[in-house]
Order: structure tokens, then C-alpha cells, then sequence
């Protein structure tokens, strides 16, 4: 127990250069995507597995990392959200060492890893926004990832918008929020925000005059 004590207090284990050589046949670009893996696992070594069985795995991190955000541990939650992403996109066959040959996983495991990777981001978005201080870089990455695959994806433009506004990018936090209270026009928080930075934009150009 004391040692397992240890090393938790000591971090996530890294691996040397030779070990994730040694791993993926002596490929180096290989030996930088299981690099990847292993710090978005926490610092375990990712072993091969089968496109269902990394869906599998995908929709059990997502629902630790709900259980942690209902829990208010914020960064346990942004953990599993992030280890459920890298497993997706290896059920994708988009960042997966083992995956020499390319294989495209079943047509039905593509679209539930596909449809699955969606809300799994937005939650991690919604961690980010929630840190302190907010991760606001990385929650503007994550919505423009979902809109990529939905343009009109309501939570990903609002939280976009959260984003921007954190950035300080106001003109087109306010665009987004006008997108996003078309996409949602019965969210009364959606419409408050964007009434309260309008309010916001007059007040700062009354100062300014």
C-alpha cells in the first residue's frame, strides 16, 4: 500500500524514448502518437485493442467523467473526458500506433465513436470553462472540433462563445451568441448572456466617450 502510495504522489510514470520505440516496431512517428497516449492515460502504457473494444472503453470513461463533473471534481472529470476522446479517435483509426495497416473499424462502430466524441467534448469544454482559471484556449478548440462535424451544434456555438469571451475576443463572442440563440431560442440563459454583453458593450463605449 505504501509503496502504491509512493508512486501515486510521485505523478504519472513517463516512458523513455527507447521503451515507446521498443513498443511500436521502431517507428518514430509511431513512438510520438503512443507518447500522446500515454500522458492522455495518465501515464499508463497503451496496449492494442479493437475498435469496440476502445468504444467500450470510451463510453465508460464518459460516464466516470460525468459521475466526477456531478461531483464537482473538475479535473478527475477533465481526466476521464480526455482518456475517453483518445480512445475514440483510436476506435477511429485518426491517432493509433498499432493501427499499422489503417484498418477501418465495422461501419456501425465508426458512427457510434463518431456520435460519442461529441458530447464527450462538450463536457470537456464545459470543464475547461469551469477551471480556475478557465482553460478557455483549449474549450475554444474543443467546440470548433464539434462544429467541424455539426456546424449547427447549439452547445458547442454557446460554449464557443464562453470561450471567446474569456479570451477577450467580445465581437465575435457576441456573433456567436447571436448564432446560438438562434440554434436554442427557447434558452433564456443563451439570450441573457447575450443581453447582459450588449449591456456590457454600451456601458465600456459610454466610458470610453
Amino acid at each position: 500500500m505504501a509503496g502504491s502510495d509512493a508512486a501515486s504522489a510521485a505523478g504519472p510514470k513517463s516512458f523513455s524514448p527507447k521503451e515507446l520505440l521498443e513498443a511500436c516496431g521502431g517507428d518514430p512517428a509511431k513512438a510520438e502518437q503512443l507518447a500522446k497516449l500515454a500522458a492522455a492515460g495518465g501515464g499508463s502504457m497503451p496496449t492494442p485493442k479493437s475498435p469496440e473494444e476502445l468504444l467500450a472503453e470510451a463510453e465508460k470513461l464518459r460516464g466516470e467523467g460525468n459521475e466526477k463533473f456531478k461531483a464537482g471534481d473538475l479535473k478527475a472529470a477533465i481526466l476521464a473526458y480526455e482518456k475517453a476522446v483518445a480512445s475514440l479517435n483510436r476506435a477511429l483509426s485518426e491517432d493509433d500506433p498499432f493501427n499499422n495497416d489503417k484498418v477501418e473499424a465495422d461501419e456501425a462502430v465508426v458512427e457510434k465513436a463518431k456520435t460519442l466524441r461529441i458530447p464527450v467534448r462538450l463536457n470537456l469544454a464545459l470543464c475547461c470553462l469551469r477551471l480556475e482559471p478557465p482553460e478557455a484556449f483549449k474549450a475554444l478548440q474543443l467546440c470548433e472540433a464539434v462544429l467541424c462535424e455539426e456546424p449547427d451544434n447549439p452547445k458547442a456555438t454557446y460554449r464557443k462563445a464562453k470561450a471567446l469571451l474569456e479570451l477577450g475576443e467580445i465581437q465575435e463572442a457576441e456573433y456567436e451568441l447571436v448564432r446560438a440563440c438562434k440554434l436554442s431560442p427557447a434558452d433564456k440563459t443563451v439570450r441573457q448572456d447575450l443581453d447582459n454583453l450588449r449591456q456590457r458593450c454600451k456601458r465600456d463605449k459610454t466610458v470610453r466617450q
